[in-house]
């Protein structure tokens, strides 16, 4: 059987579901997938079609877009890490902590946004809930200003479809420990989403555990960054959103273009 010269080139790449690719890994597969003869036609088509829809990569679970923020949101660049036990008993970075003009940036781990937080469900969506997620920064920052950026895992079934799987990013401002405000920047469109309702779903649970008032509702923006077809990268939207918050305080410059350099550098 014929092997690509390619081959001799490989080196060992993690299996681990925690363990994201990084841009070294992908370069890797620039010769095996230049051609179908070289790496099987399967394999081919598989880069051919995530081409065509600009898909960058492979759709990240909650575990790895988690340890790609612990790296973009190092403590090596001045962020404070604080790490907690997770639901299989293994210690994540709960909160990342960085100061600037006097407002605490805080960039969470991801959360789902089911109603409970002790099923199958939950523990699949990486097993911590807005509540817990909201009772941390209640405990950590009860005075002074403070903007939570917070990876949401949309975990709900999506009608026949199943769970719903797909990251967005909830931006809330907090002052004193009370909710001023909550966005959620979701990088698709409004189509599928007015099926879904995030937002809504968001304001319940906040409105049921009494973080909010009946007043007060999450909002949601579509910034249509991520194509219809492309299922993958949202993970990586959410982490490019929080860098660009943190980096210049909102999204105004943030697009399309941006969001795949910063995909190369950091996955």
């Amino acid at each position: 059987m014929w092997i690509s010269p390619a081959a001799d080139n490989f080196t060992a790449i993690s299996n681990s579901e925690t363990d994201p690719l990084q841009p070294q890994d992908h370069e890797l597969f620039t010769d095996i997938i230049s051609a179908p003869e070289s790496a099987g036609f399967c394999s081919w088509l598989h880069s051919f079609i995530n081409r065509l829809l600009d898909i960058f990569g492979e759709k990240l679970s909650p575990g790895q877009l988690n340890q790609s923020l612990d790296s973009i949101f190092s403590e090596d660049k001045g962020w404070q890490q604080n790490r907690d036990v997770n639901a299989w008993g293994v210690k994540q970075t709960v909160l990342r902590v960085k100061e600037s003009a006097g407002i605490a940036y805080i960039v969470c781990a991801t959360t789902h946004d089911l109603p409970e937080s002790d099923s199958v469900a939950a523990h699949m969506a990486g097993g911590r809930s807005l509540l817990q997620t909201f009772t941390a920064l209640a405990d950590a920052y009860q005075q002074g200003s403070a903007k939570a950026l917070i990876p949401v895992a949309q975990s709900n079934t999506y009608g026949p479809f199943g769970p719903r799987g797909h990251f967005t990013l909830l931006e809330a401002d907090i002052d004193n420990g009370i909710i001023q405000s909550a966005v959620l920047h979701d990088p698709k469109g409004g189509f599928v989403d007015m099926f879904y309702g995030g937002a809504g779903r968001l304001t319940a649970i906040l409105r049921k555990e009494n973080l909010i008032g009946d007043d007060f509702s999450v909002t949601v923006e579509h910034r249509g960054d991520q194509s219809l077809l492309n299922g993958n990268d949202c993970g990586r939207f959410a982490a490019y959103y929080a860098a660009k918050i943190t980096a210049e305080g909102g999204l105004d410059c943030a697009d399309k273009k941006g969001a795949v350099a910063f995909f190369a550098e950091h996955f």
